[in-house]
């Protein structure tokens, strides 16, 4: 068995997919306030983030941010929650059953749980291995001499033991369909308005593009257009796109909206050096997207309406980034390799 803390919704459901659905190794993850009061979570010492992430029964926050802990049964102390979009659920477990139970591997995916887990470990669990998972450009220091899955761009030679991989996600859904081109071009990035540079030039384009009737949209966490509960409401939005829009600054470790408009086959528009020696590199190419750095927001306005105006050139765009993404990404040959992996996982 293995037991997981939860600061990620995508990445929580990939850990599922991964470990439950491909492996057969059940997945169980924190919920009930003891986590915090015994000092077992530390995603930040705020009460109410802790209510959001833990409480059983919690019901509204101050701030309105979503609830987590929205419960389909419990059974023997195991509650099974949903997982955003009411579709599939993850299993739950108070400390107390934690303590009750045996797992084989404990992974913390955040730093400030590393040592507390390792911790948990020795005090309740002695047999558990730990597995600190990765999916950012954490410091090696968080790193050294530990057990790292990663999915960040691969090391030549870390000083962990480290298998990289892809975060799974459903491609059921996040999956290639032919687009007519309808002008509209969406970002997904949370809090893109309060961003250093992707806001600046969401707003050029969307200014210089207006008059052509183009339709720019900005979902996310706290984003103009709102936000989307579960992954079907994503995907159909994404798939209604002629590109998304993700200038991050700063990239991501791996980032799942980028895989997932690669993945439905969506060219994007991006500035490149914010993926430098990022693992999302392996996507990019003049065929599939709009790099901001290489060029004008002028020239990007002019190439942005040629795409559009030619259902030819959009479609081979799609396919381009359809078919990275593909020579990318493979979760059952990857699944199988972690699974060889695990047999190599040292105890503390």
């Amino acid at each position: 068995m293995i037991f997981v803390d939860f600061h990620h919704n995508s990445l929580l459901r990939s850990l599922v997919m991964l470990f439950e659905n491909r492996l057969g190794i059940p997945v169980y993850r924190p919920i009930g306030m003891e986590w915090f009061n015994n000092g077992y979570w530390a995603i930040n010492n705020q009460i109410d983030t802790a209510r959001q992430f833990l409480h059983i029964e919690c019901t509204s926050l101050a701030d309105n941010t979503p609830l987590l802990n929205t419960i389909s049964n419990e059974e023997s102390g195991i509650y099974h929650v949903y997982d955003p979009g009411n579709l599939t659920t993850h299993k739950a477990i108070t400390f107390n059953v934690f303590k009750e139970m045996k797992f084989d591997f404990i992974i913390a995916s955040i730093p400030q749980h590393i040592q507390l887990y390792e911790n948990l470990i020795r005090k309740y669990q002695p047999q558990a291995r730990l597995i600190v998972q990765v999916g950012n450009n954490w410091s090696d220091d968080w790193l050294f001499g530990r057990n790292v899955l990663a999915s960040v761009k691969p090391k030549s030679d870390p000083a962990y033991n480290a298998m990289y991989y892809h975060q799974e996600f459903d491609l059921n859904i996040f999956n290639f369909s032919h687009h007519k081109s309808n002008k509209k071009i969406s970002s997904y990035i949370n809090i893109l308005q309060y961003t250093r540079y992707g806001w600046d030039d969401f707003v050029k384009l969307e200014t210089e593009l207006a008059v052509d009737g183009y339709n720019f949209r900005s979902y996310g966490g706290q984003c103009r257009d709102g936000n989307f509960a579960g992954p079907i409401a994503l995907a159909n939005s994404m798939k209604n796109n002629d590109m998304i829009f993700h200038v991050k600054y700063g990239g991501d470790g791996y980032g799942h909206i980028l895989y997932n408009a690669y993945a439905c086959g969506k060219p994007t528009i991006i500035r490149s050096s914010f993926y430098k020696n990022q693992l999302a590199e392996e996507l990019f190419d003049d065929t599939n997207c709009i790099d901001l750095d290489k060029m004008s927001t002028d020239d990007a306005v002019n190439k942005i309406k040629s795409i559009s105006s030619d259902e030819e050139l959009l479609n081979s765009m799609s396919i381009d980034a359809y078919s990275r993404f593909k020579a990318a990404v493979d979760f059952e040959e990857e699944s199988k390799k972690i699974n060889e992996w695990l047999n190599t996982v040292t105890p503390l």
